[in-house]
């Protein structure tokens, strides 16, 4: 009868979703660089890391996955700034649980070359009914068809950037990826499709009330 009375609350436990495993996210942003060498003719590609500078031939791309059905918010702005870095506009897409997304699509291309703009890059997940999704999808497919340094782009940019700073105040977890060292693995070989990105990955848990927000940061070499 005890025996019975165990498999019933552990039934129960299940069902109400209190063993429920937390809703996360993960990302990895690389730099792929498009210029052969003896070593590499292919180009190489490696994990993102604070001290990496742009050159000629260069991209930026991001990695992610969720356990979860969710939304998640691509967003880089400049250093101090609202407005978007490299002309990097944001992207809003919808993850399915455990589906691999690359960004950005094949048509398009995060150059990264002389000259980039020093930028946060904010990887955002969220729950696709939490109150904020109607708004924010209203808002990044407003930005895709304003005109470019336009008055309105620029205020929906502003806005977007205050909401994202809102979103930080009031987060107790921010992972950061990057530092001085590179992760151990850079300089791996680019081969399309087999880049392990989930061995380096950042893991964010979000929710209902609470974004999972994970940021990239790229600042300029210091000078001697």
């Amino acid at each position: 009868m005890k025996t019975f009375h165990k498999i019933l609350m552990l039934v129960t436990l299940t069902a109400s979703g209190l063993w429920a495993a937390q809703p996360y996210g993960r990302a990895c942003l690389t730099v792929v660089d498009q210029q052969a060498t003896s070593k590499n003719p292919q180009g190489s590609e490696q994990v993102f890391a604070a001290g990496f500078q742009p050159g000629e031939g260069r991209q930026l791309k991001l990695y992610l996955d969720a356990n979860s059905s969710c939304l998640a918010l691509i967003a880089v702005f400049e250093r101090n700034s609202e407005r978007p870095a490299n002309n990097w506009w944001p992207r809003l897409v919808e993850v399915a649980p455990w589906e691999e997304k690359t960004l950005p699509p094949p048509a398009k291309k995060w150059d990264w070359t002389k000259g980039s703009s020093e930028f946060d890059f904010f990887v955002i997940f969220l729950e696709k009914e939490s109150p904020q999704a109607g708004e924010l999808k209203k808002l990044v497919e407003g930005m895709k068809e304003s005109p470019e340094d336009s008055g309105l782009l620029k205020r929906q940019s502003r806005k977007l950037k205050d909401t994202i700073n809102q979103w930080l105040s009031q987060s107790s977890r921010i992972p950061a990826q990057g530092g001085s060292t590179p992760p151990l693995l850079a300089g791996v070989v680019r081969s399309p499709g087999e880049f392990p990105w989930r061995e380096a990955c950042r893991k964010i848990e979000f929710g209902k009330d609470q974004m999972g927000i994970l940021v990239f940061g790229r600042e300029s070499a210091k000078k001697d």
